[in-house]
């Protein structure tokens, strides 16, 4: 399996979405923490390790985590806005296996991740 490049959006183009707090994780190169709240109270924190080719979502509900998801081998980000919410993904290619990863964040934060064999 080739190894592609894994480029995050720059962090301009990141902090120019409202709902997104962008910062770079002290101590650890190529690692930014992407953070959003929502009008429901629910919140998030995607870590994006580019150097890694990782990823880990954890999203909360009034405190307490609901979701925590890890992936590997991640090769192509992005991050697009719609009328009602802004909507980060990431695509993952291992080989065998391979998936995407959805995190629409809106009134509520909707995350779609899937991951198959092929």
């Amino acid at each position: 399996m080739t190894h592609r490049q894994f480029v995050l959006p720059g962090l301009d183009e990141l902090t120019s979405y409202d709902k997104l707090c962008v910062t770079p994780v002290d101590g650890e190169t190529g690692v930014v923490a992407i953070r959003a709240g929502v009008e429901s109270g629910q919140k998030l924190e995607l870590v994006v390790d580019s150097l890694g080719r990782s990823v880990r979502l954890v999203v909360w509900d009034d405190g307490v985590r609901t979701l925590d998801v890890y992936r590997e081998a991640a090769t192509s980000p992005g991050v697009r806005e719609t009328p009602d919410a802004v909507v980060l993904t990431v695509d993952f290619d291992a080989g065998e296996l391979a998936g995407a990863l959805e995190v629409s964040i809106g009134r509520h934060v909707r995350v779609m991740d899937v991951f198959l064999f092929r």
